[in-house]
């Protein structure tokens, strides 16, 4: 490539980036004025005019009444799914790990963070905080719900304490 098809490719670059970066600033005062519409709908439909005439087509609805309606029809529909999905999860968790349970040790391992212990049943909890306790395999123990968050508590016959563990599996 020459030295002239080079100046020439210079100069038409430099030509376009003053329409480039006014096409950005136009976006960016668009998008600073609808940062600033408090109602909630207004905003959105603002933020949707800014990317579509970003993208190059500008679609205007019919009826913007029946559109924001239908918006809030939607948005309502997808918050009661959330709320669904939220309780079936919450009925899930309820119904595999049990309130209160009596088991012996069938295999124990110890890592620096505590112990994983798994039950006769095929249960697996796992210390969640670090605490030095005595356990040993065929001892039985007892675990129940803790009144702090989702773990439980895990006390062993002969143990005059406990420890908190989580269930892994």
């Amino acid at each position: 490539m020459d030295t002239t098809t080079k100046h020439i490719k210079l100069v038409i670059l430099l030509c376009m980036a003053p329409v480039a970066w006014s096409q950005q600033l136009l976006n960016n005062n668009a998008l600073n004025a609808c940062r600033h519409i408090t109602d909630t709908l207004e905003r959105v439909a603002c933020y949707d005019k800014v990317a579509a005439e970003a993208a190059g087509r500008l679609e205007q609805p019919s009826d913007p009444e029946a559109e924001a309606r239908r918006l809030q029809e939607e948005n309502w529909r997808q918050r009661e799914e959330l709320a669904r999905l939220r309780n079936q999860s919450r009925d899930a968790d309820s119904s595999t790990v049990p309130t209160e349970l009596t088991s012996q040790v069938a295999a124990l391992e110890n890592d620096p963070s505590g112990w994983t212990i798994t039950l006769e049943n095929g249960q697996i909890w796992k210390q969640v905080i670090s605490k030095r306790y005595n356990l040993q395999e065929g001892q039985q123990v007892h675990i129940y719900p803790s009144h702090w968050g989702k773990s439980y508590r895990l006390s062993a016959k002969g143990n005059g304490s406990f420890i908190q563990v989580k269930r892994l599996r």
